[in-house]
């Protein structure tokens, strides 16, 4: 982990020089969370209409799931989840890629009932495959990889 720190100096360099209304500065503390997997993971407030407020919930949810799957503490699992639905909530019906951000959210849900075998966890995580198959169309690249998620959850 000694070598996330160089990374993490310059990513904390990047945020510190650009100004807060900065149209990268969401994305510059992005990756200076990505950078600390190995530590508490702090989020910077987003305000709730920001295009980019779905996809940093989605991405903390992904790195907190990683970091579950790596050290299998449940604290990341239910945040990670918490996040997933934050980010299905915060993103529009319009939003291109909703469906891939329920399914996450199904997968995360798959998970935990992988570890608990809560029968909810995993019919909830269902159902949002299901949406998340159905929202895509037919001919979509992402249609058989969704299916699949389904598959296995099934």
């Amino acid at each position: 982990m000694d070598d996330l720190q160089p990374a993490i100096s310059k990513a904390e360099l990047a945020v510190s020089a650009s100004p807060t209304d900065h149209p990268n500065q969401s994305g510059r503390l992005n990756g200076l969370a990505s950078g600390h997997l190995s530590r508490p993971i702090i989020v910077p407030a987003t305000p709730e209409d920001h295009l980019d407020r779905a996809g940093l919930l989605e991405n903390l949810g992904t790195m907190l799931s990683d970091r579950y799957n790596r050290m299998e503490n449940m604290d990341d699992m239910e945040t990670a989840i918490s996040k997933a639905g934050l980010a299905v909530s915060a993103s529009p019906e319009d939003y291109p890629h909703r469906a891939a951000t329920v399914n996450n959210l199904g997968v995360r849900l798959s998970d935990r009932y992988n570890r608990t075998r809560n029968l909810d966890d995993l019919e909830t995580a269902i159902s949002k495959a299901e949406l998340a198959v159905s929202a895509t169309p037919e001919d979509h690249l992402d249609q058989a990889g969704l299916l699949d998620n389904l598959g296995t959850m099934l």
